[in-house]
């Protein structure tokens, strides 16, 4: 077996994502995250920025989202392209606060599962 311990991992988690239907209403659904798993250096760079940050200084979530790994929502479709949307901050920035806080967290729980209770 060769193995290329280079190679990017991608995996994939569910968040749930709020949204209006066609009828106007509210819902919620489960939408697939695919981010890529983050590399020591990634770990310390991210670090150092975080350390670097000025007090005042503001780190948007669609940022935090690109620092995690973020590389797909492909349950959620560009109307125009009929294909998910590319992930970038611009493209993030368009995204409600609390879905991309949604997002964030279910990558962070998948990176760090809790605990589970012995039975």
């Amino acid at each position: 077996m060769k193995i290329n311990p280079l190679a990017r991992v991608v995996r994939e988690t569910t968040a749930p994502f709020e949204f209006t239907n066609d009828a106007g209403e509210v819902e919620t659904a489960d939408i697939r995250v695919r981010y890529f798993s983050r590399t020591v250096k990634e770990e310390k760079d991210r670090k150092s920025k975080l350390e670097a940050m000025d007090d005042n200084e503001l780190y948007w979530m669609s940022e935090q989202l690109m620092d995690a790994g973020l590389c797909e929502l492909p349950d959620l479709i560009d109307p125009k392209s009929k294909k998910p949307y590319k992930i970038t901050v611009d493209v993030l920035d368009n995204f409600s606060a609390k879905n991309l806080r949604n997002i964030k967290k279910a990558i962070d729980d998948d990176i760090t599962p809790k605990a589970q209770p012995v039975t």
